[in-house]
């Protein structure tokens, strides 16, 4: 009588062990993308000056200074895309453009960055206080705000200060939009950085 069962219980058993092994596999997690802020804008060319610059990493709240990429679909609430990150963190990859920037005006002897042990006459300092892909309209927005101070590295006194301010429409309304709306934001930003430098 048992033997007519059998091929019954064959046949349950391995169901049961199929269904459990795809409880038990690893839960499938969507592909990271990871993404640049590298497009350095074009910026005249000035007379030679004698000074050279340092160039500080913006500091950064624990908001960005990650490699998270921020947006915001509410007033007041922020959130991070699950499966969509910076290649770098934003401090990190401003500051290469800040350098590469204010190198291609030539108005410097130098442009260095940290860690840097020779002579330098100005410090750019800077913080990063938002960088976020703003929902709450439609198109989305990129919101760059970045505040920098010039400081003689002689006296350690503030040369000038400045914040800046740019909001860049994104072209879709996805993550890769605001990718493209943070680099045409921080090439817009690097143009009245080196203005602002240049002047002071």
């Amino acid at each position: 009588m048992l033997s007519y069962f059998y091929p019954f219980l064959i046949v349950i058993f391995s169901v049961v062990l199929t269904g459990c092994s795809s409880v038990l596999s690893p839960v499938k997690v969507g592909a990271q993308h990871e993404y640049l802020i590298n497009t350095v804008p074009t910026v005249a060319a000035s007379r030679v000056g004698h000074a050279t610059v340092l160039v500080m990493a913006p500091e950064a709240g624990p908001i960005y200074s990650s490699k998270e990429m921020v947006y915001t679909t509410y007033p007041y609430q922020v959130a991070s895309f699950a499966n969509n990150r910076w290649a770098a963190s934003p401090s990190v990859m401003l500051q290469s453009l800040m350098v590469q920037t204010l190198q291609n005006t030539h108005h410097y002897r130098a442009v260095v960055a940290v860690p840097f042990p020779g002579h330098y006459d100005l410090v750019l300092r800077s913080e990063l206080l938002k960088l976020q892909q703003d929902f709450t309209r439609s198109p989305s927005v990129i919101r760059l705000t970045l505040r920098a101070q010039l400081i003689n590295a002689n006296t350690n006194l503030v040369v000038a200060a400045k914040e800046f301010t740019i909001v860049e429409r994104a072209p879709r309304n996805d993550p890769y939009g605001g990718v493209i709306a943070a680099n045409r934001a921080a090439a817009r930003l690097m143009k009245q950085l080196a203005v602002f430098c240049e002047k002071h």
